[in-house]
């Protein structure tokens, strides 16, 4: 319900756009593409009737540390429950009917973040601008911190800390 929620306001206008196809591009979905087909549930991408199958195989796990299914590589169990339940809500909120994995996304956020910069148009701030706003940021304190987070030695009363070297 609560990813339901955060895409409410985004679900009249998408509709209303439409599109011919959906295409995700993080390792969830290539995670949740890989089981669904691994598990037979669907052989053309992820559709919303395979979704509901993996709901009910994570539903019958009851745990995280229980899940067992062909194709999960381990280091993702921790945040595959997450992942599949946005990816569902999406589906729901959106109307998919079924969505392809594409491996070019770090490529493609690349390209998108170079032209960003080139047009002088920052789309990792406009983000997080976005973000402020939505959840009414303090913008004086945020300020304040980002200044203290960018300082090479921060000198507290007492205390001397410098960063670590990366």
């Amino acid at each position: 319900m609560s990813a339901l929620q955060e895409l409410e306001p985004l679900q009249s206008r998408y509709r209303r756009l439409g599109w011919g196809q959906a295409v995700g591009a993080s390792g969830t979905v290539r995670s949740i593409d890989t089981v669904v087909r691994l598990a037979g549930w669907s052989q053309k991408g992820i559709t919303p009737r395979a979704l509901e199958r993996l709901r009910d195989e994570l539903l019958k796990a009851g745990n995280v540390q229980r899940l067992q299914l062909e194709g999960l590589n381990p280091a993702r169990q921790a945040v595959f429950i997450g992942g599949a339940v946005v990816l569902y809500a999406t589906f729901r909120a959106l109307g998919i009917e079924s969505m392809q994995y594409s491996q070019g996304a770090l490529r493609e956020g690349i390209l998108y973040d170079l032209l960003g910069r080139i047009r002088e148009d920052d789309l990792r701030t406009r983000t997080v601008k976005a973000l402020a706003n939505r959840y009414h940021v303090d913008q004086e304190h945020a300020s304040n911190v980002e200044r203290t987070a960018s300082c090479s030695r921060l000198r507290v009363p007492g205390l001397w800390v410098e960063p670590r070297a990366n």
